[in-house]
């Protein structure tokens, strides 16, 4: 198939798991920091007060990242120009050529835990790290993007190399 002979774009949106994930964390860790922030007039002595911001600054940063991440959550359209990656909580989009891509990396993505018991993996997947002219690197991963292998398979049959 060349590229040339796409008529429609192809879209590639996040994925609801993510998407769902991330909410609970924001919700989850929103909640927990207020309701902390609420409490600290009834600490008394140093190490009372050494703990609780160290557990609050946790969750605070825990709150930070989820916000970070959602607004990172991203979509993916595919063209017969190029990719287009939309941002749509930061209103920005980024267009890439064909021709501005140097080199795609695909490697394993895994998530773990640690348990009582051992390591369990959470997730496993796969991570594109799209090289490009200017030295940039664009990330797209499993994890959060909805019919990811339809997008490697696209990207194979543009004669981009993976």
């Amino acid at each position: 198939m060349e590229i040339s002979s796409i008529n429609t774009p192809y879209i590639f949106r996040p994925t609801i798991r993510g998407i769902i994930i991330l909410i609970a964390g924001i919700l989850l860790f929103g909640t927990l920091s207020y309701s902390l922030y609420t409490t600290r007039k009834e600490i008394t002595g140093v190490a009372s007060f050494i703990i609780f911001y160290s557990i609050e600054l946790f969750f605070i940063l825990c709150f930070a990242m989820c916000n970070f991440y959602v607004f990172k959550i991203k979509t993916i359209i595919l063209d017969k120009d190029g990719l287009q990656i939309k941002y749509p909580l930061l209103m920005s989009k980024i267009e890439i050529p064909f021709t501005k891509i140097n080199k795609i990396n695909a490697s394993p993505q895994i998530i773990k835990t640690s348990t009582r018991s051992g390591i369990i993996t959470v997730y496993e997947g796969t991570r594109i790290l799209l090289q490009l002219d200017n030295n940039n690197e664009i990330d797209i991963d499993s994890y959060q993007t909805q019919d990811f292998d339809i997008l490697c398979d696209m990207l194979k049959k543009y004669k981009i190399a993976i």
